[in-house]
């Protein structure tokens, strides 16, 4: 996931790929072209509409948004490809499971996608899942 201006240099005129939070969660995924990369928002442009907008990386808030108080109610994670959403969604999914597995038994914290997915394939394994 792409959340600091530095993991954005380099990437100007490269497609990059967003999911939307918050009121945006239900966008999908879409695809924005890195236009360049200020101080501490990134201009981005998405093709469909040829819109160009600044974004916060760390939250995927636009800078209309922040400057007007209303930064956190939508935004957009930021990922370099649309397999690193899907992988995330899909460990993700598999936590979820995990989760209402051990719930009532155990305190856990966040896990690691590698820990989510061996503990994933051994409950599989076990016939738990």
């Amino acid at each position: 996931m792409l959340k600091t201006i530095e993991d954005f240099k380099g990437l100007e005129g490269t497609t990059i790929y967003a999911k939307g939070t918050g009121n945006n969660s239900k966008e999908g995924i879409k695809p924005f072209t890195v236009v360049s990369v200020k101080r501490k928002y990134v201009e981005l442009e998405y093709k469909p509409w040829n819109s160009k907008k600044m974004y916060l990386p760390s939250s995927g808030a636009t800078q209309e948004s922040v400057t007007s108080g209303y930064g956190g109610n939508d935004g957009w994670d930021f990922y370099l490809t649309e397999q690193d959403i899907n992988n995330e969604i899909d460990n993700m999914n598999k936590l979820l499971k995990i989760k209402q597995l051990f719930d009532p038994y155990a305190r856990y914290g966040d896990l690691k996608p590698e820990d989510i997915n061996v503990i994933y394939t051994l409950l599989i394994d076990m016939g738990y899942l």
